[in-house]
């Protein structure tokens, strides 16, 4: 049974309108953040893949820069190894 007061309109809307508009908001709101936290949970667990990916890049990127710093170094022996082969013949020279 409907009384006057909710009967009176409210810019023409009744109030059962307006109390349906409302849940349903809320109902739709709720559905939403449901939604968004799915999907922050793809998108964590996504990240958590690319994560590993990303370390295996990185353990690739220390390994080579480790290979080129070996090879810097082995550079610098070998020409080293030719100044002293230089000097050596240079001595052998001056001495004959």
């Amino acid at each position: 049974m409907m009384t006057d007061i909710d009967r009176r309109e409210i810019r023409g809307i009744t109030r059962p309108l307006l109390w349906t508009i409302l849940t349903s908001t809320i109902v739709t709101v709720a559905f939403l953040i449901n939604l968004g936290l799915k999907f922050q949970k793809m998108y964590d667990d996504v990240s958590k893949t690319n994560t590993v990916q990303d370390l295996g890049i990185e353990q690739i990127r220390n390994e080579v820069k480790g290979n080129n710093a070996r090879m810097d170094l082995i550079q610098v022996q070998i020409n080293l190894l030719q100044t002293n082969q230089t000097r050596v013949m240079e001595k052998l020279n001056m001495n004959h």
